[in-house]
């Protein structure tokens, strides 16, 4: 399929858009989670997330998350086996942002050959890259950086690179990257399901950052696939987004977590009765 109509910015025109042949016909990709997390490289796995929510709560579920990449957030959590993991092997004085100096000097030799040598090998028929996620530190060398965090992305632009050598082979190549979340945004942690539908940012200077990276991102790498998580800031037309990426990439896949949650309907999670619908 071969979509060369001329979106607009609406959910009528968008809609319109046809899920590509390449996307039907792909049976195995790659997703790449790669963050500062990948450093200290620590989640506890010891434990049944189904089993702590019904016996312990909320609180214990996200206290024994296992992935890796909620490390920062998992580190904010009183007793969580994340937190008392970094004080054995970091200290108390040593903050998630360190990781960023580590994580900078390591990639100074990945050899990105290497991984799409292996892409091809496998067979693999598109990859999917996270270019930021949760903690804000982004992958890419962005034209619009973070205004509070000074130097909060790779010193390479890993984008870029693993772009274009995916691209050279024939692969797909897509980006993700985690509109709602942003932890440098975040003043409290995350610890339930009502504290995880607030913690995104409704900030305008938030909203602004984030519709910029994804125009950045779309502009510049053009992805075969354009992944967003959790959600996305309210007070913004996605599908002016959406129909900008499909005029650049007629044969894109957009997927679908773009859940826009208006700020002044937040206070509706703060009510004990919806609390205890979305707590299941």
């Amino acid at each position: 399929m071969t979509n060369f109509m001329k979106f607009e910015p609406t959910l009528e025109s968008v809609s319109k858009h046809e899920v590509p042949t390449w996307y039907h016909d792909a049976k195995f990709g790659i997703f790449i989670h790669w963050s500062l997390s990948s450093v200290p490289a620590y989640a506890p796995v010891d434990k049944d997330l189904a089993a702590l929510l019904k016996e312990e709560g909320e609180l214990a579920m996200y206290s024994h998350t296992p992935y890796a990449e909620w490390y920062q957030n998992s580190l904010l959590l009183e007793g969580s086996p994340v937190q008392q993991h970094h004080l054995k092997t970091y200290g108390k004085d040593y903050p998630y942002d360190n990781f960023a100096e580590e994580f900078n000097k390591s990639i100074e030799a990945w050899k990105p050959d290497e991984w799409v040598d292996l892409f091809e090998e496998i067979q693999a028929q598109y990859v999917v890259l996270v270019a930021k996620h949760h903690d804000g530190f982004t992958l890419f060398q962005s034209d619009t950086p973070h205004p509070t965090k000074r130097k909060w992305q790779a010193s390479r632009d890993i984008v870029k690179e693993l772009t274009e050598k995916v691209k050279a082979r024939g692969i797909k190549m897509g980006l993700y990257y985690s509109g709602s979340l942003d932890w440098t945004f975040a003043n409290e942690p995350i610890s339930d399901f009502r504290s995880l539908a607030l913690n995104g940012s409704t900030d305008p200077v938030y909203v602004d950052y984030v519709d910029k990276h994804f125009r950045e991102l779309v502009d510049k790498y053009q992805p075969s696939v354009l992944w967003n998580d959790i959600g996305y800031p309210p007070r913004t037309n996605v599908f002016d987004l959406f129909a900008h990426y499909y005029n650049t990439v007629p044969e894109g896949v957009i997927n679908d977590r773009w859940i826009q949650i208006p700020a002044r309907g937040r206070w509706i999670f703060r009510l004990s009765l919806v609390k205890k619908f979305i707590s299941w």
